[in-house]
């Protein structure tokens, strides 16, 4: 990463646009307090990330290649995560399954039988499910159909709408538009361009495909 200064506004939805290896998912491992930078700062609601506290204080975070223990079903996992802060509801992470299209028995059943899109849209819940202030979201398009794109936009939306920050990367440009408000094109590890996306408010044919 070189030289990279921006300033992540609260209520707003943020795609990373970028070839392979052009410093996005490095990026969200700084932001998220998994990688410490080696010089510069790293503010998150006016507290500086490893001066206090190595990560931000609310935050959802999901990772290319997410696992969770196999012999647990969905629900169970997402409670099990839910101890750490204790923060949402049986029927908060019910809800999160429910906007992401998974059913019941889908959460019901242990991950070991989960195919690949749903370990991912299971990743996705567990980002989603506190509704936390700062969400990171690393390639959340992987794996999705077209009505789980427009499902995850929809959630989007409606978290930013409360103030929630949300940063994702993609390296489709065209996903990166559809999820995103504004999309930073990175390279080499630098920001390199930036631009409104057109796709947020055109919005009652975003809402009817999404129910």
């Amino acid at each position: 990463m070189t030289d990279i200064s921006y300033n992540f506004e609260n209520g707003r939805i943020y795609g990373l646009f970028g070839a392979k290896n052009s410093g996005m998912g490095q990026l969200i491992r700084i932001i998220a307090g998994l990688v410490s930078p080696t010089s510069g700062k790293i503010i998150v609601n006016a507290e500086q990330l490893h001066e206090k506290r190595d990560f931000p204080k609310s935050i959802g975070v999901l990772l290319e290649n997410t696992t969770f223990p196999n012999d647990l079903t969905g629900l169970q996992n997402m409670v099990l995560l839910n101890k750490i802060r204790r923060s949402a509801s049986v029927d908060d992470i019910k809800e999160a399954f429910q906007k992401m299209g998974m059913t019941e028995q889908d959460w019901q059943t242990q991950t070991a039988d989960y195919f690949p899109y749903m370990l991912h849209k299971l990743g996705l819940v567990q980002a989603i499910f506190e509704k936390p202030q700062l969400i990171l979201l690393e390639e959340p398009a992987e794996k999705l159909n077209n009505d789980d794109l427009w499902r995850l936009k929809k959630v989007l939306v409606g978290l930013a709408s409360t103030g929630s920050t949300v940063i994702l990367s993609c390296h489709d440009e065209e996903k990166a538009n559809l999820l995103s408000d504004t999309v930073l094109q990175m390279a080499h590890g630098k920001l390199i361009g930036q631009a409104s996306s057109n796709w947020l408010w055109q919005g009652l044919d975003l809402f009817d495909r999404s129910k």
